[in-house]
C-alpha cells in the first residue's frame, strides 16, 4: 500500500493539480475548496486504498451549493465540469463505511491553473501533515504485521514442541502400563503355581 500510495502522490505532483492523499476514519466527512471563473473547466480523479475500496462517496458542489457531480461506491473514479458560476467550488468525500480508508484526489482548472493559480499555503500545510500522518499509520500497520508474523512463530514452534513431548510421554506411559500389566501376569502365575509345604502337627 505505502509504494501504491507513493505513486499516486508523485504522478499528482507530475500533473501539476492540487493532490492531497487523506486518511478517512469511519463514517468521516472531508472537503477542499477551489476558486474558479465562469468559461474554465475542472477535471478532477481519485484513487481509494483500504481494507474496503468501495465505501467511498464523492460530491462537487458550485459556490450556489448546487451539486454538480456525485460518484459513490467506486475505487476510483474521475469527473470533468463546465464552470458556469465563478466562485469556490467545493469537493467532498464521505466514508460510508466503519473501515479505515485512504483517498488519493487531485483536481485542477486548466485554464485557471495556467494562469498562475497557486496552492495556498494552507492547503501545502495540511497535506504535508496529512501525508505524515499516512507514512505513520503505515509504520504502524507493518509493526503490528512484524509482531503478529513473530508471535505467530513463536506459538507454532511451541505447539510443536508440546505436541512432541506429549506424544513420545504417552509412548513411555503405554511401555509402562504394558511392564507393569506383564509383571503383575508373571507374579500372579508364579503364586499359583508354586507348591506350599504341609506343615506337620
Amino acid at each position: 500500500m505505502k509504494y501504491l500510495l507513493s505513486a499516486v502522490f508523485f504522478s499528482l505532483l507530475i500533473c501539476g493539480g492540487l493532490g492531497i492523499t487523506k486518511e478517512m476514519r469511519r463514517f468521516e466527512l472531508f472537503c477542499t475548496y477551489k476558486d474558479l471563473k465562469k468559461g474554465d473547466w475542472l477535471l478532477g480523479s481519485y484513487i481509494v486504498s483500504g481494507y474496503n475500496e468501495e465505501n467511498m462517496a464523492l460530491q462537487v458542489f458550485s459556490p450556489s451549493n448546487e451539486m454538480v457531480h456525485v460518484i459513490e461506491r467506486e475505487r476510483e473514479g474521475n469527473f470533468q465540469v463546465n464552470i458556469t458560476e465563478t466562485g469556490e467550488y467545493r469537493a467532498c468525500f464521505r466514508n460510508l463505511e466503519k473501515d479505515l480508508s485512504y483517498i488519493s484526489f487531485e483536481w485542477f482548472a486548466p485554464l485557471a491553473d495556467n494562469k498562475g493559480g497557486n496552492v495556498g499555503l494552507n492547503e501545502l500545510n495540511n497535506f504535508g501533515q496529512e501525508l505524515r500522518e499516512t507514512v505513520r499509520a503505515i509504520k504502524e500497520v507493518k509493526t503490528n504485521l512484524n509482531f503478529q508474523k513473530t508471535r505467530d512463530s513463536v506459538h507454532t514452534a511451541i505447539l510443536e514442541k508440546l505436541e512432541s513431548r506429549i506424544s513420545w510421554s504417552s509412548f513411555f506411559k503405554v511401555l509402562a502400563i504394558a511392564g507393569f500389566a506383564g509383571a503383575q501376569f508373571f507374579i500372579l502365575t508364579g503364586l499359583f503355581k508354586k507348591k506350599h509345604n504341609k506343615l506337620s502337627v
